[in-house]
């Protein structure tokens, strides 16, 4: 037996009849039909359509340096039935409450907003979290006072400059000059990974002045160290034997990795006799 009301009956699940009570309320003629709405049938629908939340887009890794100052706004965005809310962490905490809004915005970025951020998508199905993004906030400092200083070394021998400390982000393309604009090519002339200039089998024409540029190509700033003064000794003119001045490191890759330098950098004098042989497990 279905569901009835004074005008029609509306059957059982089983049953696909409809069928109509006459009221003795109508004129003879008129008849009255009632839609019914069964709600666990409805029930049912939804039920059939809830989905848990699946990411259509994530936090994307492209644009992640910022400038200071700038904003920067982060997206995600899930499809689900209910419709997802978010909330964003970084560095695994929790900087937001649940919203409808997809996307997380910093405002006037600063140093400590570098880090990892994600974002969960939920709803009453379920909850995802997306990927780690990392964010990295570009800045330089300028070099530090009295940077420059004084270095004396014997003539045919190597001369080897530190590279100044400064903080940017990213790192640095370091360049040297000399104060007369010297251009520093050549065998004569080397740069290590970690920017120290050396200068090979010096002689009287190489007692100048240098200094190191840092360009912080994301932000195009550039800075300039004090200069360093590079003193030649110059009592005695002989031949010096080969020396290494920069052994190769230890260096570990990536099997997907394509190119990888090892660095090994060797003086004498005369520096055009010098031959370098490299070896792996002992075979040339």
């Amino acid at each position: 037996m279905g569901l009835c009301t004074e005008h029609l009956c509306w059957p059982d699940r089983t049953r696909k009849q409809l069928r109509l009570r006459r009221s003795r309320m109508l004129p003879p003629g008129i008849s009255l039909f009632v839609c019914l709405m069964v709600l666990a049938w409805t029930g049912r629908a939804l039920a059939d359509n809830l989905q848990a939340p699946r990411f259509i887009t994530q936090p994307s890794a492209s644009g992640s340096i910022v400038a200071v100052g700038r904003t920067k706004i982060l997206q995600c965005q899930a499809l689900g039935f209910p419709q997802p809310q978010y909330r964003w962490l970084k560095d695994g905490d929790y900087i937001s409450g649940f919203s409808s809004e997809h996307f997380y915005k910093i405002q006037s970025v600063t140093r400590p907003d570098a880090g990892s951020y994600q974002c969960i998508a939920k709803n009453s199905v379920g909850s995802i979290i997306s990927e780690m993004i990392p964010l990295s906030v570009a800045f330089m400092t300028s070099f530090p006072e009295n940077s420059g200083g004084h270095i004396r070394v014997k003539m045919g021998h190597a001369a080897v400059f530190t590279f100044p400390s400064i903080s940017s982000e990213p790192a640095p393309s370091v360049t040297w000059q000399s104060d007369d604009n010297t251009l520093l090519y050549g065998t004569k002339y080397a740069t290590t990974a970690d920017n120290k200039l050396i200068i090979l089998n010096v002689d009287e024409t190489d007692a100048k002045r240098y200094r190191a540029r840092a360009t912080n190509t994301q932000l195009g700033q550039e800075e300039n160290s004090e200069y360093i003064e590079l003193e030649v000794d110059t009592s005695q003119n002989l031949d010096v034997s080969p020396e290494i001045i920069v052994p190769p490191q230890n260096v570990t890759i990536s099997r997907q990795k394509s190119v990888t330098e090892l660095q090994c950098i060797a003086n004498a004098r005369p520096l055009h006799l010098l031959n370098l042989i490299w070896l792996k497990d002992d075979i040339p």
